[in-house]
């Protein structure tokens, strides 16, 4: 591990375990075992140290969306496919519960750089999710609607999901993925409406 991965690994379980406000640059470069000024060689703020995480933190989500997407949708449905899409992300949150429990947590404390990078995050996994509206629109399975719009509320709403699954000790994953996949197939309208 070179120094840069042992001060974001250390500075990722500091501020998980203390938060953001409560851990200081001095905490993490004693925490991945560096001297201040090794760590400031670095990263100039705490911030920036904060940003890089998210930024690593975000490529790893997509390219397992990505890598995802492309393995699923070898011959099964676009309803399939979403479904299976809203299990990995419920079973994510719930395999990183505390790391995502700091970053809804500390999410107005963000500088804007940081919130860019959130919004190119949801932006690119919106992307993915957008392919599977196409593939269901194609194939028949969904009605032809705006695949970007529909991509961006199915992200916004996993993004929503996330309180529910924090606050819980444990939910059902499966309840979770019929439950939103009913909702944003059929909305809440009565059926004949």
């Amino acid at each position: 591990m070179n120094t840069k991965d042992k001060i974001l690994e250390a500075a990722v379980k500091l501020f998980t375990e203390n938060g953001f406000h409560e851990t200081s640059m001095a905490a993490i470069a004693e925490e991945a075992g560096l001297g201040k000024g090794t760590l400031y060689w670095h990263f100039s703020s705490k911030d920036e140290l904060f940003g890089e995480a998210v930024i690593r933190g975000g490529r790893e989500i997509i390219k397992e969306t990505h890598n995802f997407i492309i393995q699923e949708d070898e011959g099964q449905s676009a309803g399939d496919i979403l479904k299976s899409f809203f299990r990995l992300n419920f079973k994510r949150i719930y395999r990183n519960k505390k790391v995502i429990g700091l970053f809804t947590n500390t999410e107005s404390y963000f500088s804007s750089d940081v919130k860019k990078i959130f919004f190119k995050i949801h932006s690119a996994i919106a992307s993915e999710v957008e392919e599977i509206i196409k593939l269901g629109i194609k194939n028949g399975e969904f009605r032809n609607i705006s695949s970007r719009k529909a991509a961006i509320f199915i992200v916004g709403s996993l993004g929503a999901m996330n309180g529910i699954i924090l606050e819980d000790d444990m939910e059902d994953i499966e309840e979770l993925v019929e439950s939103l996949y009913d909702l944003v197939l059929k909305g809440i309208q009565e059926e004949g409406r």
